[in-house]
């Protein structure tokens, strides 16, 4: 299906409109589309030219807009000791026995600022398992960022990247396509998660958790015939702007958080602290 409409009811609280190609849900996709929210859920989508009024719209041409990717697995409080020079380059057994007398220091405060940093993060963003076996028997399979101090990151299109890349290396260029990878962080991810009906998909009804990714990047010059191959194979690692729950978190890049400057203050003290450094 590549374009529909479901019409909303009222007058919208947020639009978003002009996507070069607005991804609703697997197989269901509008090129030009327009996606309407109020109250935190989405109350329609379309093709161009039947947008709604909204309070609040924001103009996506030229970027792709996904569901949320979803992430079901992360050790937040790890961003505390990211790259930490004695544990990088050891075996798998060095770098617990190294990290986690530093982890036994987490206290109330290292906790807060650990998860406030890393879901901000994560708005920013989102092995060579027999995934396309797996899926094929029906089993749910999603991604996750695992722990911030071995990836070192908490990019959930990394690890959906690295899943196309690492499924066509093990199956072949058939095994794994881009919008595989993207069903898996979306709709596979919230069927792990026993939330399918209201998470991974952007159909009228569903939780308001989207994603607008800018496909004016520099990475992505000369991509030019399909836009979801390109966002994932090209870039960008970076959301231009993230929706959660019908709220705007990140706008054309930027968070939106308050606070953010003072947690990251907090965290960086927090983090020296825990690995013993004055400076």
């Amino acid at each position: 299906m590549t374009s529909a409409v479901d019409p909303p009811i009222e007058v919208a609280e947020l639009l978003v409109r002009d996507a070069e190609l607005l991804v609703v849900d697997t197989g269901w996709e509008i090129p030009g589309g327009w996606l309407a929210v109020t109250d935190g859920r989405v109350t329609g989508v379309g093709s161009a030219g039947s947008e709604p009024e909204a309070r609040t719209t924001v103009r996506a041409s030229g970027r792709l807009v996904t569901p949320g990717l979803i992430n079901t697995h992360h050790h937040i409080y790890q961003n505390l000791t990211r790259s930490y020079a004695p544990a990088v380059n050891g075996s798998l057994f060095d770098w617990l026995t190294t990290l986690y007398p530093i982890w036994a220091r987490l206290d109330e405060e290292g906790a807060y600022v650990s998860a406030y940093v890393g879901m901000a993060e994560l708005l920013m963003g989102g092995g060579t398992a027999r995934v396309s076996e797996m899926r094929e028997l029906g089993l749910p399979v999603g991604i996750g960022c695992d722990g911030s101090a071995s990836t070192d990151h908490a990019s959930l299109w990394m690890e959906t990247r690295a899943a196309l890349l690492l499924g066509r290396y093990r199956g072949g260029p058939g095994a794994m396509t881009a919008r595989d990878a993207l069903d898996i962080a979306t709709r596979g991810s919230a069927r792990c998660l026993g939330r399918e009906d209201e998470l991974g998909h952007l159909r009228p009804g569903a939780c308001a958790d989207l994603v607008v990714w800018d496909l004016h990047e520099v990475a992505l010059a000369g991509a030019l015939s399909d836009p979801v191959e390109a966002w994932l194979r090209c870039g960008p690692a970076r959301a231009w702007t993230t929706v959660v729950g019908g709220r705007v978190l990140v706008d054309r890049g930027e968070p939106r958080l308050r606070g953010l400057v003072e947690a990251l203050r907090a965290h960086g003290a927090v983090a020296r602290a825990m690995q013993g450094r004055s400076t």
